[in-house]
């Protein structure tokens, strides 16, 4: 998504509680790069989502470097949290210095490949900390779900 300076130095001089932000994929726009994190915390109560949410990050950012995407060093995140005491729900924007991708498709591409890089790393869901449970109307198939949404 374009991202004119005019609006970085507005969002980054505006106080955080008075932020509003959304999030835009127009067909074959340029974009920046996006991560849809979303769980239950009432079918998680265990889990520390801030610290998973770092070491998503991390392991996302560590990614970008193995494949060797130009400017992911000098990154910014711009994080759209709407998470409540019922779930887990954040979307981040992460704006690198050199890069934008083609398209959606491009973005979907390369988290397809971070998706396959979590499993190879980390194991099946069943044992993977990326992995939560689903949703309480969900929770009978038992079957956990990744943290990251890729239907976006």
């Amino acid at each position: 998504m374009p991202r004119p300076a005019s609006h970085l130095i507005v969002h980054n001089s505006t106080l955080k509680i008075e932020r509003f932000a959304y999030e835009v994929v127009l067909e074959g726009v340029p974009l920046d790069i996006y991560l849809d994190l979303e769980a239950s915390r009432l079918t998680n109560p265990n889990i520390d989502f801030d610290n998973l949410f770092e070491k998503l990050i991390a392991e996302f950012q560590m990614f970008l470097k193995q494949m060797s995407i130009t400017g992911c060093e000098q990154t910014t995140l711009v994080i759209l949290d709407s998470s409540n005491t019922k779930k887990f729900s954040k979307h981040v924007i992460i704006r690198m210095l050199e890069s934008v991708f083609a398209n959606n498709y491009i973005c979907g591409a390369l988290m397809r490949n971070f998706h396959l890089h979590l499993l190879r790393r980390y194991g099946e869901p069943d044992k993977n900390m990326f992995y939560v449970h689903p949703e309480e109307a969900a929770v009978k198939q038992k079957a956990k779900k990744c943290l990251l949404d890729f239907a976006v």
